[in-house]
């Protein structure tokens, strides 16, 4: 069985309703620090400006790669994953689509390096371990995949615990993304229980 339209689905689903979570802006003290450098400023804000997706996808990896420990990583690894998600078009299949779904998961992986308590990062790591722990043959790799998630779904209702509801966002949005994130990490803990049993 393809796992790729599931998947795909399952992403589209994250993506969307996380969306609508901001990224935040970047702290006064990250602009001042970016204000300092002002070719490390200019790439950043170059890059976040393009229109092209795919010009802007290139200029995020190339500022990212040229500033490993800018102030602003966190932020422009979300914006990249993003802009992933919006280069993958129907039909849901092939080499291409595989490609973009394995950097999108490259930046997650990333994104919970710079922030182990990233959201979007958690729920889309939990959605894809889970995945490919049910489609593997391998019961020892799905063990360690599921567990995996569990880990990962377990800190993700921590960090949901503490959470606050951003300025920028409405009531209303704010409860659907708490909402389905919730329900991911509940999924994935459900899972586990069957799988236990």
């Amino acid at each position: 069985m393809n796992r790729l339209p599931i998947l795909l689905l399952t992403i589209a689903f994250t993506i969307t309703s996380t969306a609508q979570q901001p990224t935040g802006p970047p702290s006064a003290q990250a602009l001042q620090q970016l204000k300092r450098d002002p070719a490390e400023y200019s790439a950043i804000t170059k890059a976040l400006a393009q229109n092209d997706i795919y010009l802007k996808i290139d200029g995020l990896r190339q500022y990212l790669r040229q500033y490993p420990r800018s102030a602003v990583k966190e932020q422009a690894l979300e914006e990249l994953l993003m802009a992933y998600w919006s280069t993958v078009k129907p039909p849901h299949s092939g080499p291409a689509t595989q490609k973009v779904l394995f950097q999108m998961m490259l930046t997650a992986n990333s994104l919970l390096y710079v922030d182990p308590d990233n959201l979007r990062a958690l729920v889309l790591m939990v959605d894809e371990k889970e995945t490919v722990a049910k489609e593997t043959k391998s019961e020892e790799q799905a063990a360690q995949l599921h567990s995996d998630a569990i880990d990962l779904a377990k800190r993700g209702l921590r960090v949901l615990a503490h959470a606050q509801k951003p300025t920028n966002m409405s009531d209303a949005a704010y409860a659907q993304y708490i909402s389905k994130a919730t329900a991911t990490f509940n999924a994935a803990l459900s899972d586990a229980s069957i799988q236990a049993k």
